[in-house]
């Protein structure tokens, strides 16, 4: 069994200036006779009526992109078929299967498999950065770390 979370899902999804305008807060610092300072969130909130939904389109984006990427199809199922929200509970029916479902990959090549991964992924899908395509950077990993590739077969 694999049982996940995606911690802080809903702080790492950046929001534009047009959603700003949908969760306003007002705030007087405690003076009835100063005017209204007007608060508007640059991520989605937890308790955000729509914050699930953002998060369900968020992770189809995902998903869209990592099949474009040519991850594994059982794996993109899983991730859209068995999360509720952030949370997921899903299986195989082999062990190397479920390893391979956890992976040995960084988005940011950083070393670890940790949230900042999810952060770079959300930050790419929202326009604000870029990642490197699978193939376009030929040769041995330049990080300095335990995640490499074993052969470099696209290399011209």
């Amino acid at each position: 069994a694999c049982v996940y979370d995606l911690t802080k899902a809903y702080n790492t999804i950046k929001t534009g200036e047009k959603e700003k305008f949908t969760r306003l807060q007002l705030w007087r610092w405690g003076d009835k006779t100063k005017p209204w300072t007007i608060f508007s969130y640059t991520t989605v909130a937890f308790g955000d009526l729509t914050a699930a939904l953002i998060l369900e389109i968020a992770k189809e984006m995902c998903c869209e992109l990592a099949e474009t990427r040519g991850m594994d199809p059982n794996i993109i199922a899983k991730i859209l078929n068995d999360m509720y929200v952030d949370d997921a509970l899903t299986g195989s029916m082999t062990e190397e299967e479920l390893l391979k479902m956890i992976g040995n990959m960084t988005v940011n090549d950083d070393g670890s498999l940790d949230i900042s991964d999810g952060v770079a992924l959300l930050t790419y899908l929202f326009g604000s950065a870029s990642l490197p395509l699978p193939g376009e950077t030929c040769g041995p990993d330049p990080t300095a770390d335990g995640l490499d590739c074993g052969s470099y077969s696209n290399c011209p």
